[in-house]
């Protein structure tokens, strides 16, 4: 009786043990760079020192394609976006962005910005943490996550790129 009792015990250990999950928590960041291209659409007799030449441009990143993030899919238990911001690339010196504003499809604007120049830092908008909170269920949910940038500039032709930063802190399980 005790031998099976003992047998049982190990038995049970090895079960218990054995199913277990461990957790791991990392800290990631999700880049989404979103080329942008302005055209001048308006003709040489129409132009003027005030004018504005407006764009619109949108990119999806997946979280499979996401060289930092791709370990992570299979195992994902949790995400949350702590934080975000943006930089701003290829403004030439007398080129600015006049207004801009950052959108996440399924939520809309989460960031305005206005008066963007080359010399710029990266920027970091305040952004309600409710806010945060939907951009991690959508990776979370649709494992993807697509930004849209548009607002207007005051030269064209244009190239620049919005640089977006959206770190997280992901909770994995591991067999």
């Amino acid at each position: 009786m005790k031998r099976i009792f003992s047998l049982s015990l190990i038995l049970y250990s090895l079960i218990v043990f054995s199913s277990c999950n461990t957790t791991e928590v990392s800290t990631t960041t999700l880049s989404v760079k979103v080329p942008v291209e302005v055209a001048d659409t308006t003709s040489t007799a129409t132009k003027s020192e005030a004018m504005s030449y407006a764009f619109s441009q949108s990119l999806t990143e997946s979280l499979e394609e996401d060289e930092n993030l791709k370990e992570f899919i299979d195992n994902l238990k949790s995400l949350r976006v702590e934080d975000f911001y943006v930089k701003f690339s290829g403004i030439q010196s007398n080129q600015s962005i006049d207004s801009i504003d950052i959108s996440i499809e399924g939520i809309g604007v989460i960031a305005t910005f206005e008066n963007i120049a080359s010399s710029n830092p990266p920027q970091q908008p305040e952004i309600n943490s409710s806010i945060l909170v939907l951009i991690g269920n959508i990776l979370k949910s649709e494992q993807e996550l697509t930004v849209l940038v548009s607002g207007t500039t005051n030269s064209a032709p244009m190239n620049f790129v919005v640089e977006t930063y959206f770190v997280l802190k992901i909770e994995t399980s591991s067999p």
